[in-house]
């Protein structure tokens, strides 16, 4: 089914068969009419939920910010989300994301081919991105950092940076988050660039009852992790603090166009905008 959302940018649902997830996967695809292979792309995890990210909308939206040469698109469907979303390789206390290799490998050995096979929509590592939020968030952060022959970086939104592999009563401290430790242990990974975010309201948990809600904690300590490995603040990580952003869809889709801008600016190429932008953006 094809749906015109901007006269330069076409909007279409497919599906294809999927032997690592064994599924049917459904797919929105957001196509600019002069896509070229050096044009920025964009992975979106939870694709269920385009109407309510607001993808539809984003032409007008990256018009106003100067952005002259519309992205692709692609918004992927969820299935068994708690199982196919999390940190690849390891399932958290309670087992989910036990298939977070068979998603990660469906993206880069299924959809990227089918993108430049069977729609003729080649792309290129240092411009490509994963995007998600929640759970899609903390999928795309690992994405992108366990596969950087194939991205340039992701964006986060309310990225669930909590995940652990020891619950609260099992003796859990925050040494137990994944994604934290992942960073920790591992080697940096060249010219990744990384946008989080978290609202002020996304929760009201804190654990360590130091004022700051977890959501916010987690995610300021994942940056903190980034840049002791080398990673610079407000050149290859940026966060944003939503004062009242809330865990749910309104919030994200506001923030969502500032995310793919800051993304579209790492590509390093000017012709790309009306005219030249740098983002200002800082935590508050």
């Amino acid at each position: 089914m094809k749906h015109n959302v901007h006269p330069h940018w076409k909007h279409s649902s497919k599906s294809l068969d999927s032997k690592y997830l064994e599924r049917e996967v459904i797919v929105e695809l957001f196509v600019p009419t002069q896509f070229q292979p050096e044009d920025p792309v964009f992975i979106v995890f939870d694709g269920q939920d385009w109407r309510g990210l607001g993808l539809h909308e984003l032409p007008e939206k990256f018009i106003k910010m100067g952005v002259c040469r519309l992205p692709l698109v692609v918004a992927i469907h969820a299935g068994k989300r708690l199982q196919e979303y999390g940190v690849i390789g390891e399932a958290d206390c309670k087992g989910r994301g036990s298939i977070a290799h068979q998603n990660a490998l469906f993206v880069v050995d299924e959809l990227l081919p089918w993108l430049e096979h069977v729609e003729r929509c080649p792309s290129i590592p240092d411009r490509r991105f994963a995007v998600g939020c929640s759970l899609g968030g903390l999928t795309a952060f690992d994405l992108a950092w366990k596969y950087p022959e194939y991205f340039a970086g992701s964006a986060s939104l309310s990225g669930s940076f909590w995940w652990r592999s020891r619950d609260l009563d099992q003796g859990y401290t925050d040494q137990d988050r994944i994604a934290h430790r992942m960073i920790r242990m591992g080697t940096p990974r060249d010219g990744l660039r990384f946008f989080l975010q978290a609202g002020t309201h996304d929760e009201t948990n804190d654990r360590n009852q130091n004022g700051i809600i977890d959501s916010i904690d987690d995610t300021l300590d994942l940056i903190t992790e980034l840049i002791k490995k080398g990673y610079k603040q407000g050149e290859d990580v940026i966060y944003q603090q939503v004062e009242g952003g809330r865990h749910d869809l309104p919030t994200w889709k506001k923030v969502l166009p500032t995310a793919f801008h800051w993304l579209i600016q790492a590509v390093g190429d000017e012709t790309m905008f009306n005219k030249p932008r740098i983002s200002t953006m800082v935590r508050g």
